[in-house]
């Protein structure tokens, strides 16, 4: 009997250890639960202009005062080297240009640091983000590209020290930036190589706040460069087919020997014209008339101011034939680009000479980066009179046309000829119209010709001129085969001028889509036709940029 006791015993006090290792084994394994347990919620990442944030949700079974351990390298597992770590208590942390580097893929981690002698936690680890970086650069002009020079701008900014210049092939350089060109908000670079491709990095001591590229133009090559004074009725009418003339800043009068104003003409074969500093704040030609006369006779005018008040100018530009004005002539290009054309009394550019549709002939008609205004309230002309003229490309993109006079464009008399193309993109057209109730049309009008027109990311406001009258409908072209398509635009004011205004109408055949009517406070005297701050049309032409010429929204 004792033995059977002493054996119960025994099992007994086996059983106890036994119980004891599992309570053992279990306070073993609440000692490492925190690793599973208190693991931080997911983490996610989120990239700005200036600064990246990291977010997280908080670990359970702590107190408010757990610490998290935050690292930062380029690898998603952090294998590698750690470029920023940081501790904080909150659930959140800001990571600064001042921390990593800007235009960097990164990654981070976070983990909750242990309480009272136990471990830490897990990691738990975050999406990739990074600091997209600051753009204080303004968008780079035409008027301030050049073959060796760029002017780059940009939006106030304290404290800027250089600007780095990375060539696509050679060396970067650096151009110091001192207080002058830091309150000027400009830097004029030059010795640049034409033809290249240059990305350029603004610095606040090492901290990039801005970076934008450009390729620099095609260097010219002038047959003749003249200076404020020199005649050049007579260097475009000696020039060559093909020639370059260059003007110097300055002021050039087209006159005659006895100082009266004579047209400017161009007979038989191309010419450039463009001022040297591609400035046409700086360099101003008064004038009668350029004229393109006979077959070949074609002109490119860039970075000049043309005016017509002292030369009582009745046009811009005249298209005629060599012996007469009907005689039939095929011109070569005709392109305008970053000038100032002013003071008109009838239109700024005449294409109806020609004896029927067919006589008269040319490929491109261009007009971009310019302002042209000031036509005659009552003139009995179309801002582009090109009735009599077989065309196969209109192009005005990035200008500005104000105070037009009758209409805008005109080309209804019925051609034989293809079918051409005309854009009208990235214009601000404001304050015209004249002519009665009877005159339709005042943007457009193709009549029967077909034709493929695009007017997109414009705005075109007031119509008709201060107490004028026009017809209600804003534009014609009623060929079967003609499309029409008018895209994010912004028009107001458009009607007929009557004592109870009419909207003006467009076409039933017009394809409409993703147009504003956001009244600008703009009037026939306005001049200034700048964006306002925050203005949602900034951002809604077809590329997301601003509609209307683009020199209003810097």
């Amino acid at each position: 009997m004792k033995k059977v006791i002493n054996h119960i015993n025994g099992l007994t006090i086996i059983f106890l250890f036994a119980i004891l290792a599992l309570s053992c084994e279990k306070d073993k394994e609440e000692t490492f639960a925190p690793e599973r347990i208190f693991t931080p919620g997911r983490i996610g990442a989120t990239s700005n202009e200036t600064n990246a944030k990291l977010e997280w949700s908080p670990s359970l079974y702590v107190s408010d005062s757990v610490t998290y351990v935050v690292e930062v390298g380029k690898d998603s597992l952090l294998t590698g080297t750690i470029d920023y770590t940081t501790e904080t208590k909150a659930l959140s942390l800001t990571i600064t240009d001042r921390n990593i580097q800007i235009k960097t893929k990164y990654f981070a981690r976070v983990k909750a640091k242990g309480q009272g002698g136990s471990a830490d936690s897990k990691w738990e680890y975050s999406n990739s983000f990074g600091i997209k970086g600051e753009q204080i650069f303004l968008n780079i002009s035409d008027a301030d590209l050049k073959d060796k020079t760029v002017l780059l701008k940009w939006r106030t900014m304290p404290g800027l020290t250089k600007i780095v210049l990375t060539p696509a092939t050679g060396a970067p350089f650096e151009v110091p930036l001192d207080a002058a060109d830091v309150t000027a908000m400009q830097k004029l670079i030059t010795g640049l190589t034409p033809k290249m491709a240059y990305l350029a990095e603004i610095f606040q001591g090492t901290l990039s706040k801005g970076i934008i590229g450009f390729i620099t133009k095609e260097p010219s090559i002038y047959a003749v460069v003249l200076s404020p004074g020199q005649d050049l009725v007579t260097a475009v009418a000696n020039a060559a087919n093909g020639d370059v003339i260059g003007l110097q800043p300055g002021t050039y009068n087209c006159v005659d020997n006895l100082a009266a104003y004579v047209n400017l003409v161009i007979a038989q074969k191309s010419v450039t014209i463009q001022s040297v500093s591609n400035n046409p704040a700086d360099t101003k030609v008064n004038f009668k008339e350029v004229t393109l006369k006979g077959n070949g006779a074609g002109v490119t005018l860039k970075g000049i101011e043309f005016d017509g008040t002292l030369g009582a100018a009745a046009y811009f530009l005249n298209l005629a034939g060599m012996a007469t004005d009907a005689e039939a002539a095929t011109f070569t290009n005709l392109i305008v680009d970053n000038c100032i054309v002013k003071n008109l009394a009838n239109c700024f550019l005449r294409g109806d000479r020609g004896a029927n549709g067919s006589d008269h002939k040319i490929d491109l008609i261009k007009v971009s980066n310019t302002i042209a205004s000031n036509s005659a309230t009552a003139s009995t002309y179309v801002f582009f009179t090109i009735n009599k003229l077989q065309f196969s490309k209109l192009e005005l993109v990035k200008t500005t046309f104000h105070s037009m006079g009758r209409a805008f464009i005109s080309c209804n008399t019925t051609l034989s000829s293809p079918k051409p193309t005309i854009l009208i993109d990235q214009c601000t057209i404001n304050n015209f119209g004249s002519g009665g109730t009877s005159r339709n049309y005042t943007i457009f009008d193709a009549n029967a010709n077909p034709v493929d027109l695009t007017i997109q990311n414009c705005i075109i406001a007031n119509t008709p001129i201060k107490d004028q009258t026009i017809g209600p409908a804003a534009i014609r072209a009623t060929a079967t085969t003609a499309t029409m398509l008018f895209s994010n635009n912004n028009t107001f004011n458009l009607t007929n001028g009557a004592a109870t205004p009419l909207a003006l109408t467009f076409p039933a055949a017009m394809t409409m889509q993703n147009n504003k009517m956001i009244a600008l406070g703009w009037d026939g005297a306005t001049t200034n036709f700048t964006l306002p701050a925050g203005s949602e049309l900034r951002t809604s032409s077809t590329t997301g940029g601003p509609v209307g010429d683009p020199r209003w929204a810097q």
